[in-house]
């Protein structure tokens, strides 16, 4: 990998840029057998993970990504590390649902994608925002 921060400054426009007629887009970095995690799905093909954002798309028409930062990682060869804001820009004043989160993000050596791991608090950015399981989760964090 030569220009790992050109990749990722390549991943991040792509990101930024997603929605339902931009899907097809990330073909052109993905590996075919990439592996994506986030707190709700692990998929470990491109297929799988371009149905998965199709889905997320038609449940939340307006989802869209803000990337804040990123960048290589010091010692993680082909590895760098994208910091994003993930909104529903349809929602009015700010409203529904807001995800702040990391990505680390691994390069073959043909500059694909082959790793997309997420990391975000489901548990205070999710679960917490629904009544029933959401008490009970504050209930448990002030006990802890």
């Amino acid at each position: 990998m030569n220009d790992l921060r050109g990749q990722l400054a390549r991943y991040a426009k792509l990101y930024e840029d997603l929605s339902p007629e931009t899907l097809g887009d990330l073909n052109a970095v993905l590996a075919e057998d990439v592996e994506f995690q986030d707190p709700f799905n692990h998929h470990h093909n491109r297929a799988e993970l371009l149905d998965s954002f199709a889905a997320m798309f038609r449940k939340v028409p307006g989802a869209r990504f803000q990337i804040i930062d990123y960048g290589p990682l010091l010692f993680g060869a082909n590895t760098g590390v994208l910091y994003w804001k993930m909104f529903d820009q349809n929602k009015p004043n700010g409203g529904g649902l807001t995800f702040e989160g990391t990505t680390l993000v691994t390069y073959n050596d043909q500059g694909q994608v082959i790793k997309h791991i997420d990391h975000w608090d489901a548990a205070s950015q999710f679960y917490e925002r629904f009544p029933v399981i959401g008490s009970l989760i504050r209930f448990i964090k002030k006990r802890v």
